[in-house]
């Protein structure tokens, strides 16, 4: 739920400044910026060295180590001093198994790095679509406004004329009062970015 909150606000102030500034972007603009701005892809960069070096690691020997004795260090004569060197020897496929292990949690990270590439992709494909869809209602709706604005000029005269009743008066009227409220709603619908960007 989280990502898709993260998601939703980076997608609709982007849409907001778009409809704002009556610019228009491509769906593979919109993808890239997507891309680019969504902090959960970022953080996946950090995941995938962390998962590099951790493979890396996994891949080198253990470390030798070296040991020194000093015995008698009082007297210079009977003074004795060891060392010794040790180097641990994995046996049984460990090294390799260690390995496989780094590789596979590496390669886990990759495909959830796709996976939710891939979901991101389509979430804002589908935001996209329903964006022109709405914009496309926004057009269309404005141009019936502005036919039925033109045509109560007509409708008055009727009336004058006595052609027309109240009723088809009353009709155009509530007609007109909801095509106006539609094509003020869907803009609100659309440009839901003021409401889903936090405030700084």
């Amino acid at each position: 739920m989280y990502k898709f909150t993260l998601f939703g606000i980076l997608f609709f102030s982007f849409f907001s400044q778009t409809l704002n500034a009556q610019t228009r972007h491509s769906l593979s603009d919109v993808l890239a910026l997507t891309l680019l701005n969504n902090p959960q892809l970022n953080s996946y960069s950090y995941d995938m060295r962390a998962a590099d070096a951790r493979t890396l690691q996994a891949g080198l020997w253990p470390n030798p180590g070296l040991d020194v004795e000093a015995e008698n260090i009082d007297d210079p004569v009977f003074m004795q001093t060891t060392f010794l060197l040790s180097q641990l020897i994995e046996l049984g496929g460990k090294r390799k198994a260690r390995l496989h292990f780094a590789q596979s949690e590496r390669d886990r990270v990759a495909l959830d790095y796709d996976v939710l590439k891939r979901q991101l992709f389509v979430d804002t494909t589908l935001l996209f679509i329903d964006v022109l869809i709405n914009q496309q209602k926004i057009a269309f709706l404005e141009e019936n406004l502005k036919v039925l604005q033109e045509f109560s000029s007509v409708v008055e005269k009727r009336l004058k004329a006595g052609k027309a009743s109240i009723i088809e008066e009353s009709n155009f009227i509530v007609l007109l009062n909801t095509m106006t409220a539609k094509s003020r709603w869907i803009p609100s619908q659309t440009n839901l970015g003021p409401v889903l960007t936090p405030s700084k």
